[in-house]
């Protein structure tokens, strides 16, 4: 079935963008650097044919095969003999579509052609730039150009092409209007049959020059971002605040229907990233090793994306709790099975000699933090070692009068209902242990229950496996 779409035109019905190749003489046969470029909408991918009428003895025509939708490159070449001399209206035709473009025949004696210098022969293009991406298999778009330096002895009109390398062709027709250095962007038509570093070579009017491109290779991620990637393996052990090594990879499977050079990275997510760059040296199904790199920040599961235009999977990587090191500060703790690592914004401190207060904030910007308060109330009360269990945050009577206090804030506010006779809500149980505590430092472990409305509302969170290590 034929492609479908239409020819990019202006209002008036020109065709656009367009550019004529060639210099069109009155009774001279036109051949290869005859041509014309235009753009086509595709709607429906397939074989194409654009051509044109026949206007003075002479005509354009062009096919081939559309293998993605949008914006497509197309290339028609022109044949027959010019008749006379004057500007001819050729009326384009692809699928229902029509669009103008008009071709100006020059007598023998009045074509005035651009004289410029590319480099020596063979030597590198100078200040090449390319955009786009150039991937084996895959047709190139209006995004494939490769910018050069030129330098202009002779103003008028010109007609740079490189000769087809990989399936591939850079060209540009246009008009010099001043001498000097200047640039020209080509645009890239066709499509790579190989992947692989490609020299394209361009002739130019008094030389010629070179530059190099990239074909990736032809692939697929086996799997989906939402059902993961196929058969993923995660090798080695991650740690948070320890960096990974080379034994910390994750092996994906790929189908490769074109070889050649590949870089597969995944997006940045808890301090690591994964990738792996490479040539692929045969076709099918085969295995990647990606190698991960940076330091894990926070623990729990982490799960990292990664696509090759339109194919892409995920994986998810286990992150284990590290063991802190001397100096370490911290408050953890698992709210409704979600880890959470808070960095402590102050060190511990006895509002008097009975009592422990502690804060962490788990980014600053963000708002989120977690507080802990411990409360002796009996005159001279000292804080000493011990498991503190309790229902709320009001008064416990036994061993000795003491008061839990806890708030958990992710943009609301939550605390332990303290009951009555602070509300009609009985107390939320809270366990707060302190494991050890000197002049220097103070460590243990808590959890219990939250609600929202600062201990009053009806939803609740429930805090687990709570461990704090702080300073004073």
């Amino acid at each position: 079935m034929l492609s479908r779409g239409t020819l990019k035109e202006s209002l008036s019905g020109s065709c656009l963008p367009s550019s004529v190749a060639g210099i069109y003489t009155e009774d001279s046969l036109l051949n290869a650097t005859h041509y014309i470029d235009l753009q086509v909408n595709v709607t429906e991918a397939g074989p194409y044919v654009v051509k044109s009428d026949t206007v003075n003895g002479y005509s354009f025509y062009g096919e081939g095969d559309f293998t993605v939708t949008g914006l497509n490159n197309v290339r028609v070449f022109a044949s027959g003999r010019p008749v006379n001399t004057g500007v001819n209206t050729f009326m384009m035709t692809y699928d229902s579509s029509v669009c103008s473009i008009d071709v100006t025949v020059n007598s023998g004696s009045t074509v005035l052609t651009a004289i410029y210098t590319l480099g020596a022969p063979g030597s590198p293009c100078s200040g090449v730039v390319l955009t786009g991406n150039y991937v084996a298999g895959t047709a190139m778009s209006v995004a494939n150009t490769a910018t050069i330096n030129v330098n202009v002895t002779a103003i008028g009109a010109y007609t740079i092409i490189t000769t087809a390398a990989n399936g591939v062709t850079f060209s540009k027709v246009g008009s010099f209007t001043s001498t000097g250095a200047q640039q020209v962007t080509l645009n890239g038509y066709g499509t790579p049959v190989a992947g692989g570093t490609i020299t394209h070579t361009i002739n130019g009017m008094l030389g010629t020059c070179t530059f190099p491109v990239i074909y990736t290779a032809a692939f697929t991620l086996g799997g989906s971002t939402s059902a993961g990637c196929t058969g993923a393996v995660v090798a080695g052990t991650y740690t948070t605040s320890t960096a990974l090594t080379a034994a910390n990879t994750v092996t994906i499977q790929v189908n490769v229907t074109i070889a050649g050079p590949y870089s597969i990275t995944t997006n940045q997510v808890n301090g690591m990233t994964f990738s792996k760059t490479g040539t692929f040296t045969m076709t099918g199904n085969q295995a990647v090793v990606l190698s991960g790199s940076g330091t894990p920040v926070n623990s729990g599961n982490t799960t990292f994306l990664m696509y090759n235009g339109p194919s892409g999977c995920a994986f998810t990587v286990p992150v284990n709790i590290g063991i802190p090191v001397p100096g370490d500060e911290y408050i953890r703790a698992t709210v409704d099975g979600v880890f959470i690592e808070y960095l402590v914004n102050d060190t511990a401190y006895y509002p008097n000699p009975g009592a422990l207060d502690i804060s962490g904030f788990l980014n600053m910007s963000s708002g989120g933090f977690f507080s802990l308060g411990f409360d002796h109330y009996n005159a001279g009360d000292t804080l000493k070692a011990g498991t503190y269990t309790m229902a709320g945050s009001g008064y416990n009577t036994s061993p000795i009068p003491y008061q839990v206090d806890a708030r958990y804030h992710n943009g609301m506010s939550w605390k332990p209902a303290k009951g009555p006779p602070y509300g009609t809500l009985p107390k939320d149980p809270w366990t707060f242990t302190i494991l050890s505590i000197d002049s220097n430092r103070v460590t243990g472990t808590f959890s219990g229950i939250v609600r929202d409305l600062d201990g009053k509302g009806p939803n609740t969170k429930t805090i687990t496996n709570g461990s704090y290590s702080v300073k004073f």
